[in-house]
């Protein structure tokens, strides 16, 4: 009588009744991979990441470089526009549309969670640009920036507001 029992080949521990569907190798529950075709070992399964959530750091880093640009731009451009009450709120939501798209443009539409990063920075840095930017302008003194960006940025919600919309809005864009 001869032994018909089957072990896995990669757990010679473990009996197993499954095979590889494509090189009929016995596989066990811990090593199934399940694919279109059918149950298949680690090997024949061939498990790829999706390009689209394939993110290089050259790219990562053109990402960052292109919401950092997006961001100077955008900032100088809101410190010359008066942003008062719920206006704010609007130009802190397109702010963060345009430095979201180009983040994702940027990184080629490519997906990930580490692309949130420089895109919600992006928005806290031209926010913090056009509060810089706008008083320099105006007085020409840098030693006049600390006790305004302590008064409108730091201590007032509705600046913390603004930023929170436009980080929310940039990090949907890269969804």
């Amino acid at each position: 009588m001869s032994d018909s029992r089957v072990f896995c080949a990669a757990h010679p521990d473990v009996e197993t009744g499954l095979r590889c569907s494509k090189c009929e190798k016995p596989i066990c529950p811990r090593c199934l991979v399940q694919t279109p075709v059918g149950a298949r070992c680690r090997d024949c399964a061939q498990l790829r990441r999706l390009p689209t959530f394939n993110l290089s750091a050259g790219l990562y880093l053109r990402a960052a470089g292109a919401g950092g640009a997006a961001a100077a731009v955008i900032g100088l451009i809101w410190a010359s526009l008066p942003f008062v009450g719920w206006l704010g709120l609007l130009l802190g939501a397109v702010a963060g549309f345009l430095i979201g798209e180009s983040v994702s443009r940027a990184a080629n539409r490519r997906r990930s969670a580490y692309l949130k990063l420089p895109a919600a920075a992006g928005v806290v840095l031209a926010y913090a640009v056009s509060e810089v930017g706008g008083p320099l302008l105006a007085s020409g003194s840098p030693a006049l920036l600390l006790p305004l960006l302590l008064r409108d940025v730091i201590f007032s919600p509705m600046a913390w507001l603004i930023v929170a919309l436009g980080a929310f809005i940039a990090t949907t864009r890269i969804d």
